[in-house]
């Protein structure tokens, strides 16, 4: 174990020589294990090595670039004896070929005779060498490099090698736990049989700028004290980071933070006994508080260092002022050329902004050196049906949203206009919001550009003119100038497609995204699109086999390297431009071929991204196909996520570029955020009890949460009726979207489900289920799904529209729609583009992500529902004139209070708060009581269990927030009623078990076998109510009550009528054998309730399964 002066040795060196190459880090470590053992234990001889050591490394290694080709390490040849002879042959070849500077050394799995012919570096004078990617390096052969070096160098022979072979293997093992060889993907090597070599680590080398330098040493680690709550960062992209852009939202109980100045964030080791960290810079928003004061939610912002696959830990304390960052951004207004606006600062990349410009970015600078200049600005081109070409005009608002040590954004919000004569779309409805997005230290700069159709949808009772849009191609432009940066204007440019390289010489280049829409759809067989699309095939060179994918990739102007396309038809969405071997700049997209068509292009001077590309079309429609028109209906937006690298340092576009569509979100324990109060309802998974069936229903019940986001969690579609079908079996929404991408990805799909009416525009919440099961058993699949959902869901599922009326404007999209697909309309018999409705609006999930990511769209839609809710009830229904309001879909105002309450939560504004109080008293509350107090709504309890089922969490949270004790008799009364008079079931008779099921339709006389009627999938909602009934008045029958609900419901919910008592409904995402028929709503009722029982349990009952 290196001792802790020797780590400070090193980590000295490396501050004092930031130019060295990296892999002189893993060489210092790989030299101090060797030297230790040479060294035998003694400290002045260590120490005289090391600084021999450095010395060495200085004058022999910098700018050099370490080249490994060996596949194996054969005991016989030790490189470091051979180094010498190897240079000067090496060398000596090279020059033969007439060839200087960078040369590519061909690979060892190619050529036999390189082989033998392994070594370690070369000296200063050769070049650099271009790594073969499939060349592997084995860490057997790192070790014995060193060695071999060492040894040269303190003039080591043969005995001196031999000696230390037998602490080899050692040393290995040592390295394998370093963290310094996370730069290395390591991948175990399987050995056939008869395969004369053993089984063997290998060490496959990351392009070398595919890893910054680590930002954290623990040289200087220290005891953590006041710690307040533990964070982990998980890497699943299989991407080591270093410095890399990380956020966590985390919540804080009520009081914890006494003194939020005082924060300060520190990287732990886990297993340092007392738990010792490294303070971090990180940056602190205080997102909302608690109505003490004291912060609520927290968002912490750092760059992290966590190695591939794996976790990095972290703890929030609250002892000192934090640390300050070596880099700050800064945000300022300056002159740039005739320009002037907002310079956004990384300390290395200044991006312009302008204010009284038309464009988008106006300027980009790194290091000094002008990329993008103030006379040819990054711009956005829209070109219409008609051929016309729009641009983003001088900005109407430019907004500095948030400025702080290690993030600023600005916000920049503008409209298209005519470039022939200044003119606007639909009176300047149509328009843009861009977010710019720079990171202490980076090259880069994210950018979400969103395009904005604020005009009228046109809905059948709007009485408004609709204000479609419909254009050709939608691109953005970024101008690049090369003299400044290189003194010279040769070009070669790059792009990657999945199977190799295309690369292009001083020539057009173009990747284009598409999906080939199949002629009949999996959802409902039926005739669905444009003659199979077949005039796709006339616009494009079709480069792959269409017969086992719907996707496929297009190029123009381009040349093959070697080994290049082959198959395959999913690009990872980056480009680059580069001067020589550098890169000038780069883009890359997010979620590039799940939202195709799409494409990248990059031209002498520019790299261009095309949004929608010229020759698409959206709907799937001949009309649409024939006019090669994209339609955007109006009260729409759609947001793409853009990174923007600038300069030949750091990581390479295609790193970054992996990294980017894994963002890094570290976050506490289930645990942490069950006791903060933050979240309610909330009860971490897993929970335990003695009852045997109540556990069997707990984990089957978290095994339903998990089959929705996994396959192997589920049970085949058809069972156990084989007369519903298995044409399915197992099934999940990834798997769903994998087989199914023409219906579940694209554009305007990618992020939305399908219920058997139409794409549901996540109704019932799932933004909100997929984060709080995730936030519950840790599921990173979850995370993914809701990061995805929740972008559908502020964009295209929203009516962005103040200005439609009351009950229309602002409120989520209707559950049943084909997102303007109309020519589906008249197969069925029914209007599918349905109105946008209060009835059917949620916005508790895109708080929560807010809460957790800082997105601010999210918050932007979520306080649109908001003000929907209290146009419709204070505006058209005059709620605060009147002493009450009678309102028969009396779902609606629990809805509201629904909204209100999630922004009141997250946000703490007192007003939500208000509005929910009196929109229950003047509503659920006087109706209930002008029906005389008995605990139905509606007169004579003609009211279903659905409508009464919805209000049930609302109502609940209400009393949970506000201790109102009418809310908690109005709620027992209901209740009560309910159990008495609204259900059937929840008997055995002959053997068969019949679930507890709430009646639909409270005047029918229904048989238990019908389903219409009587729901078990109620259970969920009504388990609820029930359980909280318990919380509050204590009363044993009620948490009885709750728990059978819950295990009918998780046990039965495919079933109407009598059941063997061992029979289990079916787990996965699909319903009655059909993922695409009632599976939806329902995984969302299961999902989205029974949040406040599990909560309940936590909270009161014991570990025996009774009551508290």
């Amino acid at each position: 174990m290196l001792n802790e002066e020797t780590l400070q040795m090193v980590e000295s060196f490396k501050r004092q020589h930031p130019g060295t190459d990296e892999s002189l880090a893993l060489d210092c470590r790989i030299a101090e294990l060797c030297l230790s053992q040479m060294a035998g234990g003694s400290d002045e001889k260590f120490k005289a090595q090391v600084e021999m050591m450095q010395k060495t490394y200085t004058n022999r290694l910098n700018d050099i670039r370490l080249v490994y080709l060996s596949q194996t390490l054969e005991d016989d040849i030790l490189p470091g004896m051979r180094w010498e002879a190897e240079r000067k042959k090496l060398e000596e070849e090279w020059k033969a070929k007439g060839s200087e500077g960078n040369r590519k050394m061909p690979d060892s799995r190619v050529d036999p005779a390189r082989i033998k012919r392994q070594f370690d570096f070369l000296a200063e004078g050769v070049g650099n060498v271009v790594v073969p990617t499939n060349s592997p390096i084995t860490l057997d052969f790192l070790v014995s490099g060193a060695i071999g070096r060492l040894c040269g160098y303190y003039g080591g022979n043969d005995d001196s090698i031999e000696n230390l072979r037998a602490t080899r293997n050692r040393l290995i093992e040592d390295l394998k736990k370093d963290p310094r060889t996370a730069k290395y993907a390591t991948n175990v090597e399987q050995i056939k049989e008869g395969d004369e070599r053993s089984e063997e680590m290998e060490l496959h080398p990351n392009p070398p700028d595919a890893v910054e330098k680590p930002a954290i040493s623990f040289a200087a680690a220290k005891p953590v004290a006041g710690a307040i709550v533990s964070l982990t960062l998980r890497e699943r992209a299989g991407l080591a980071r270093a410095g890399w852009p990380t956020v966590c939202g985390v919540p804080m109980p009520q009081g914890r933070v006494k003194d939020a100045a005082k924060l300060c964030l520190y990287a732990v080791q886990t297993n340092a006994a007392p738990v010792s960290g490294v303070p971090v810079p990180c940056q602190f928003t205080i997102q909302s508080r608690w109505p003490d004061g004291s912060p609520k939610w927290l968002l912490l912002e750092w760059q992290a260092d966590v190695s591939a696959s794996n976790t990095a830990s972290y703890i929030l304390a609250e002892n000192a002022t934090p640390p300050v960052p070596l880099v700050k951004t800064a945000v300022t207004f300056q002159q740039f050329g005739s320009a002037a606006g907002c310079v956004m600062d990384s300390g290395v990349l200044k991006v312009g902004i302008a204010t009284n410009a038309p464009g988008l970015i106006h300027s980009v600078s790194l290091a000094g050196k002008q990329i993008v200049a103030p006379e040819d600005p990054v711009q956005a081109t829209l070109v219409t049906e008609d051929d016309k070409a729009y641009r983003c005009g001088v900005p109407k608002k430019v907004t500095v949203e948030t400025t702080g040590p290690g993030r600023a954004t600005v916000l920049t919000e503008g409209e298209f206009v005519s470039a022939e004569n200044g003119t606007n779309i639909f009176s300047g409805k149509v328009g843009y919001e861009m977010r710019t997005t720079v990171y202490a230290g980076k090259p880069y700069a994210k950018v979400d550009f969103t395009l904005i159709n604020h005009g009228n949808y046109g809905y059948r009772n709007e009485n408004r003119k609709r204000q479609w849009l419909y254009s050709k191609s939608l691109s953005v432009e970024m101008p690049v100038v090369a003299t400044n940066m290189f003194g010279n204007t040769g070009t070669n440019w790059c792009a990657k497609l999945p199977a190799g390289w295309i690369v292009s010489y001083n020539a057009d280049l173009t990747v284009q995204q598409w999906i080939k829409y199949p002629r009949r759809d999996r959802r409902n067989l039926e005739d669905c699109n444009s003659e199979d699309d077949a005039k796709m095939d006339d616009l494009v060179e079709v480069c792959m086999d269409q017969r086992s994918t719907p996707y496929y990739l297009v190029h123009r102007g381009y040349t093959v390297a070697p080994g290049g396309i082959t198959n395959g038809a999913i690009s990872e969405g980056w480009c680059e431009s580069m001067i020589g071997q550098n890169r000038l700049a780069g883009a890359a997209v997010r979620r590039f071929w799940q939202n195709a068509p799409k494409g990248l292009s990059v031209q002498a001077g520019k790299v261009t991204i095309d949004l929608w590309p010229a020759g698409g079309f959206w709907p799937r429609t001949q009309k649409a196909c024939d006019a090669k028109t994209y339609q955007f209906e109006g009260g729409r937006e759609k947001t793409t996520e853009m990174l923007l690298v600038f300069g030949k340092d750091g990581p390479g576009t295609s790193s970054l570029s992996k990294g980017f569509e894994s963002p890094l979100i570290a976050e506490a324990s289930a645990d942490w955020y069950h006791e903060s109060g933050a979240i309610w309802p909330f009860a971490p998974g897993n929970l335990k009890t003695k009852d045997k069936e109540l556990q069997e229903a707990l984990d089957r019940y978290e095994r339903m949460q998990l089959a929705k986001v996994h396959d192997e969690d589920g049970d085949p579609a058809g069972e156990p009726s084989p007369g519903w079908g298995d044409d399915w079996g197992r099934v999940s929404i990834p798997s769903l979207t994998a087989r199914c991408p023409e219906t579940m990805c694209g554009w305007m799909n990618f992020g939305d489900l399908v219920w058997s009416h139409g794409y549901c525009s996540l109704h019932y919440d799932w933004p909100y289920l997929m984060l709080a099961h995730h936030l519950r058993l840790g599921d990173p699949v979850m995370l993914d799904l809701a990061d995805d959902m929740c972008r559908h869901r502020y964009d295209i599922d929203q009516y962005h529209v103040s200005a439609a009326p009351e009950y229309l404007g602002l409120f989520a999209r209707y559950e049943k729609g084909e997102h303007g697909n109309l020519d589906r309309q008249p197969q069925k018999s029914r209007n599918w583009e349905l109105n946008t409705a209060p009835s059917h609006t949620w916005n508790r999930g895109l708080l929560l992500w807010w809460a957790l990511t800082g997105d601010r769209r999210a918050l932007s839609a979520a306080r649109e529902n908001g003000e929907a809710y209290y146009r419709f009830f204070y505006g058209q229904n005059k709620l605060g004139q009147k002493d009450k309001l009678v309102y028969g879909e009396f779902r609606t105002p629990a809805w509201a209070i629904e909204n209100w309450l999630a922004l009141y939560e997250y946000t703490g504004e007192q007003k939500y708060l208000d509005w929910a109080n009196e929109i229950f008293t003047k509503t659920l509350l006087a109706m209930e009581k002008d029906n005389g107090t008995k605990g139905h709504i509606l007169k004579e309890g003609k009211q279903g269990a659905q409508f009464t089922g919805y209000t049930i969490e609302p109502v609940c949270r209400l009393h949970h927030l506000t201790g109102r004790q009418d809310v908690a008799d109005y709620l027992k009364r209901v209740l009560d009623w309910q159990r008495e008079k609204g259900t059937t079931g929840g008997v055995t008779k002959d053997g068969k078990y019949h679930p507890v099921k709430f009646l639909e339709d409270m005047s029918g006389d229904y048989e238990d076998g019908d389903a219409i009627g009587a729901g078990v999938y109620y259970d969920y909602l009504f388990a609820d109510g029930y359980a909280y009934l318990y919380k509050i008045f204590g009363r044993k029958q009620d948490l009885e009550y709750a728990r059978r609900l819950f295990r009918d419901g998780v046990f039965y919910f495919t079933f109407s009528a009598g059941v063997e008592p061992a029979a289990r409904s079916p787990l996965g995402y699909h319903h009655l054998g059909d993922p695409f028929g009632s599976g939806e709503k329902l995984s969302a009722y299961n999902g989205r309730y029974p949040l406040i029982y599990l909560a309940v349990e936590k909270e009161f009952a014991s570990a025996d399964g009774k009551d508290r």
